[in-house]
Protein backbone atom coordinates (compact mmCIF):
# COMPACT_ATOMS: atom_id res chain seq x y z
CA UNK A 1 0.00 0.00 0.00
CA UNK A 2 2.99 2.42 1.23
CA UNK A 3 4.19 1.35 -2.30
CA UNK A 4 1.74 2.37 -4.66
CA UNK A 5 0.61 5.65 -2.15
CA UNK A 6 4.62 6.78 -2.99
CA UNK A 7 4.04 5.67 -6.36
CA UNK A 8 0.88 7.94 -7.24
CA UNK A 9 2.59 10.82 -5.13
CA UNK A 10 6.10 10.56 -7.50
CA UNK A 11 3.27 10.91 -10.69
CA UNK A 12 1.54 13.84 -9.34
CA UNK A 13 5.12 15.55 -8.73
CA UNK A 14 6.19 14.59 -12.87
CA UNK A 15 2.68 15.96 -13.66
CA UNK A 16 2.93 19.05 -11.95
CA UNK A 17 6.78 19.60 -13.14
CA UNK A 18 5.95 18.78 -16.73
CA UNK A 19 2.73 21.06 -16.43
CA UNK A 20 5.26 23.80 -15.05
CA UNK A 21 7.57 22.92 -18.48
CA UNK A 22 4.48 23.41 -20.62
CA UNK A 23 3.46 26.76 -18.81
CA UNK A 24 7.85 28.23 -19.01
CA UNK A 25 7.99 27.05 -22.73
CA UNK A 26 4.26 28.53 -23.52
CA UNK A 27 5.70 31.99 -21.59
CA UNK A 28 9.17 31.00 -23.31
CA UNK A 29 7.61 31.19 -27.44
CA UNK A 30 5.52 34.18 -26.01
CA UNK A 31 8.71 36.36 -25.39
CA UNK A 32 10.38 35.32 -28.10
CA UNK A 33 7.43 36.02 -30.17
CA UNK A 34 7.05 39.62 -29.47
CA UNK A 35 11.30 40.34 -29.69
CA UNK A 36 11.07 39.41 -32.55
CA UNK A 37 7.92 41.20 -33.52
CA UNK A 38 10.25 44.30 -31.73
CA UNK A 39 12.74 43.65 -34.26
CA UNK A 40 10.55 43.98 -37.24
CA UNK A 41 9.21 47.08 -36.01
CA UNK A 42 12.81 48.66 -35.79
CA UNK A 43 13.18 47.31 -39.07
CA UNK A 44 10.09 48.63 -41.21
CA UNK A 45 8.93 51.54 -38.92
CA UNK A 46 10.17 54.99 -38.17
CA UNK A 47 9.97 57.69 -35.20
CA UNK A 48 6.18 57.80 -33.71
CA UNK A 49 3.99 59.85 -35.10
CA UNK A 50 2.34 61.44 -31.36
CA UNK A 51 -1.35 63.31 -32.65
CA UNK A 52 -3.09 65.81 -30.15
CA UNK A 53 -5.30 68.44 -30.68
CA UNK A 54 -7.91 70.35 -28.42
CA UNK A 55 -11.41 70.79 -29.50
CA UNK A 56 -14.36 71.67 -28.32
CA UNK A 57 -17.31 69.52 -27.74
CA UNK A 58 -21.13 69.84 -26.43
CA UNK A 59 -21.50 67.94 -23.14
CA UNK A 60 -24.86 68.13 -20.84
CA UNK A 61 -23.07 65.33 -18.56
CA UNK A 62 -20.43 68.23 -17.82
CA UNK A 63 -23.37 70.51 -16.72
CA UNK A 64 -25.09 68.29 -14.62
CA UNK A 65 -22.05 67.51 -12.86
CA UNK A 66 -21.11 71.46 -12.32
CA UNK A 67 -24.59 71.71 -10.97
CA UNK A 68 -26.22 73.34 -13.47
CA UNK A 69 -29.94 73.79 -14.25
CA UNK A 70 -31.08 70.54 -17.22
CA UNK A 71 -32.34 73.18 -19.96
CA UNK A 72 -31.94 71.06 -22.54
CA UNK A 73 -28.92 73.14 -23.45
CA UNK A 74 -25.84 71.73 -23.97
CA UNK A 75 -21.97 73.48 -22.33
CA UNK A 76 -19.15 73.11 -23.69
CA UNK A 77 -15.73 71.24 -22.65
CA UNK A 78 -12.02 70.78 -23.93
CA UNK A 79 -11.47 67.31 -25.15
CA UNK A 80 -7.87 66.09 -26.25
CA UNK A 81 -8.11 63.84 -28.89
CA UNK A 82 -5.39 61.69 -29.33
CA UNK A 83 -3.80 59.30 -31.58
CA UNK A 84 -0.48 57.47 -31.84
CA UNK A 85 1.13 55.38 -34.53
CA UNK A 86 4.38 54.45 -36.59
CA UNK A 87 4.74 55.27 -39.83
CA UNK A 88 7.06 53.52 -42.35
CA UNK A 89 10.77 53.95 -42.04
CA UNK A 90 12.22 57.28 -43.27
CA UNK A 91 9.05 59.27 -42.86
CA UNK A 92 8.68 62.25 -40.94
CA UNK A 93 7.29 62.07 -37.49
CA UNK A 94 6.10 65.85 -38.07
CA UNK A 95 3.55 67.22 -40.30
CA UNK A 96 4.71 69.38 -42.83
CA UNK A 97 1.61 70.87 -43.95
CA UNK A 98 -2.13 70.00 -43.99
CA UNK A 99 -3.54 68.32 -47.23
CA UNK A 100 -7.65 69.63 -47.52
CA UNK A 101 -9.33 69.95 -44.37
CA UNK A 102 -8.60 67.22 -42.09
CA UNK A 103 -5.44 65.71 -43.37
CA UNK A 104 -1.57 66.35 -42.02
CA UNK A 105 0.86 65.63 -44.39
CA UNK A 106 4.23 63.65 -43.82
CA UNK A 107 7.16 63.94 -45.97
CA UNK A 108 10.41 61.67 -46.23
CA UNK A 109 13.12 62.86 -44.07
CA UNK A 110 15.90 64.73 -45.84
CA UNK A 111 16.18 65.04 -49.11
CA UNK A 112 14.17 63.56 -51.75
CA UNK A 113 15.00 60.03 -52.52
CA UNK A 114 14.25 59.01 -56.20
CA UNK A 115 14.78 55.42 -54.81
CA UNK A 116 12.81 55.51 -52.06
CA UNK A 117 9.66 53.82 -52.23
CA UNK A 118 7.52 55.58 -49.73
CA UNK A 119 7.11 59.31 -51.25
CA UNK A 120 5.13 60.78 -48.58
CA UNK A 121 2.27 59.67 -45.97
CA UNK A 122 -1.00 61.61 -44.72
CA UNK A 123 -3.11 61.02 -41.31
CA UNK A 124 -6.05 62.55 -40.23
CA UNK A 125 -8.45 62.33 -37.19
CA UNK A 126 -11.48 62.53 -36.67
CA UNK A 127 -13.87 63.05 -33.16
CA UNK A 128 -17.06 62.36 -33.10
CA UNK A 129 -18.11 63.04 -36.84
CA UNK A 130 -20.51 61.21 -38.91
CA UNK A 131 -18.91 58.40 -40.96
CA UNK A 132 -19.85 59.50 -44.17
CA UNK A 133 -18.53 63.37 -43.22
CA UNK A 134 -15.26 62.44 -42.18
CA UNK A 135 -14.49 60.22 -45.02
CA UNK A 136 -15.74 63.09 -47.72
CA UNK A 137 -13.13 65.52 -46.00
CA UNK A 138 -10.58 62.45 -45.71
CA UNK A 139 -10.63 61.14 -49.15
CA UNK A 140 -11.93 64.24 -51.22
CA UNK A 141 -7.92 65.56 -51.96
CA UNK A 142 -7.41 62.57 -53.67
CA UNK A 143 -10.58 62.03 -56.03
CA UNK A 144 -12.60 60.02 -53.68
CA UNK A 145 -15.66 60.17 -51.31
CA UNK A 146 -17.85 57.99 -48.82
CA UNK A 147 -19.18 56.24 -51.71
CA UNK A 148 -15.67 54.75 -52.59
CA UNK A 149 -16.44 51.06 -51.64
CA UNK A 150 -13.77 50.12 -48.89
CA UNK A 151 -12.19 46.71 -48.59
CA UNK A 152 -12.42 45.07 -45.30
CA UNK A 153 -8.41 44.70 -44.02
CA UNK A 154 -7.45 43.05 -40.44
CA UNK A 155 -3.85 43.07 -39.42
CA UNK A 156 -2.95 41.62 -36.16
CA UNK A 157 -0.93 43.38 -33.55
CA UNK A 158 1.24 40.67 -31.03
CA UNK A 159 -0.20 40.46 -27.90
CA UNK A 160 -3.19 42.39 -28.52
CA UNK A 161 -6.62 42.48 -30.45
CA UNK A 162 -7.21 42.53 -33.80
CA UNK A 163 -8.03 45.65 -35.78
CA UNK A 164 -9.98 46.34 -38.83
CA UNK A 165 -10.06 48.74 -41.57
CA UNK A 166 -11.59 49.88 -44.49
CA UNK A 167 -9.15 49.80 -47.05
CA UNK A 168 -9.03 51.13 -51.23
CA UNK A 169 -6.50 51.92 -53.80
CA UNK A 170 -5.94 54.58 -56.12
CA UNK A 171 -3.17 56.13 -57.94
CA UNK A 172 -1.41 59.73 -58.63
CA UNK A 173 0.89 61.53 -60.29
CA UNK A 174 4.27 62.73 -58.37
CA UNK A 175 7.39 64.57 -59.16
CA UNK A 176 9.03 60.73 -59.23
CA UNK A 177 6.53 59.40 -60.77
CA UNK A 178 3.25 57.32 -60.42
CA UNK A 179 2.42 56.35 -57.15
CA UNK A 180 -0.15 54.15 -55.07
CA UNK A 181 -1.96 55.31 -52.47
CA UNK A 182 -3.08 52.99 -50.18
CA UNK A 183 -6.07 54.27 -47.95
CA UNK A 184 -6.79 52.94 -44.94
CA UNK A 185 -10.10 54.08 -42.68
CA UNK A 186 -10.08 53.28 -39.24
CA UNK A 187 -12.91 53.60 -36.24
CA UNK A 188 -12.56 52.82 -32.98
CA UNK A 189 -15.63 54.65 -30.12
CA UNK A 190 -15.54 58.50 -30.88
CA UNK A 191 -12.47 58.61 -32.98
CA UNK A 192 -12.10 58.34 -37.25
CA UNK A 193 -8.53 58.02 -38.69
CA UNK A 194 -7.66 58.02 -41.87
CA UNK A 195 -4.24 56.58 -43.12
CA UNK A 196 -2.84 57.00 -46.58
CA UNK A 197 0.84 55.48 -47.59
CA UNK A 198 2.36 56.93 -51.02
CA UNK A 199 4.52 54.60 -52.35
CA UNK A 200 6.21 54.94 -55.73
CA UNK A 201 5.06 52.18 -58.03
CA UNK A 202 8.32 51.22 -59.55
CA UNK A 203 9.11 50.43 -56.08
CA UNK A 204 6.35 48.71 -54.63
CA UNK A 205 7.52 45.49 -52.81
CA UNK A 206 6.46 42.96 -50.32
CA UNK A 207 8.69 44.62 -47.87
CA UNK A 208 6.50 48.04 -48.40
CA UNK A 209 3.43 45.73 -47.64
CA UNK A 210 5.15 44.89 -44.63
CA UNK A 211 6.18 48.02 -43.58
CA UNK A 212 2.19 49.30 -43.97
CA UNK A 213 1.34 46.09 -42.43
CA UNK A 214 3.40 46.68 -39.40
CA UNK A 215 2.69 50.58 -39.00
CA UNK A 216 -1.25 49.82 -39.30
CA UNK A 217 -0.56 47.06 -36.19
CA UNK A 218 0.68 50.47 -34.27
CA UNK A 219 -2.47 52.54 -34.54
CA UNK A 220 -4.02 53.41 -31.21
CA UNK A 221 -6.60 56.43 -30.38
CA UNK A 222 -7.46 57.83 -27.14
CA UNK A 223 -6.31 56.25 -23.57
CA UNK A 224 -4.90 53.90 -25.43
CA UNK A 225 -2.69 56.12 -27.55
CA UNK A 226 -1.39 57.50 -24.06
CA UNK A 227 0.30 54.00 -23.01
CA UNK A 228 1.93 53.27 -26.24
CA UNK A 229 3.43 56.01 -26.48
CA UNK A 230 4.88 55.23 -22.70
CA UNK A 231 6.17 51.59 -23.99
CA UNK A 232 8.75 53.87 -25.86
Amino acid sequence: MHRILAALGILVLLLIAGCGLDDYEKRMKVERERLEDYDLQAKYLGDPIDYSQSIKVASKQEAKQMGKKDDGKATEITQTIRAYLRPPKDIASKSSRKEGSVLQAYDPVGTVNMNAPFQGFYLGVGFNQKPADFRNAALKPFGLSASTNLKDATVQPAGRPAKRFGAVQTEAKAPMGIVTLYVYIYEEGPYQVALIYKVLQSKASTEADRAIDYSLRSVEVGDAAIRAKSRR
